[in-house]
């Protein structure tokens, strides 16, 4: 899932939204982020979709879409 999404609100204790498809997820994040940062999707834990800062690979020498 390459898609890049705008947390809903900011992060509880690593907890937000996210718009997708017709309706919003749970999303966790490992780090605290507010409303808006966009984001993406690595894993999948049941209903709750895991997601990163897309800002997070840029130490990275890849783009963030690899």
């Amino acid at each position: 899932m390459s898609q890049k999404h705008g947390l809903i609100s900011d992060t509880n204790n690593g907890y937000s939204r996210i718009r997708l498809a017709d309706g919003s997820w749970p999303v966790y994040c490992s780090q605290e982020l507010l409303a808006n940062t966009e984001v993406k999707v690595i894993d999948v834990d049941g209903i709750t979709l895991t997601v990163k800062p897309v800002w997070s690979n840029q130490h990275d020498d890849q783009p963030d879409d690899q």
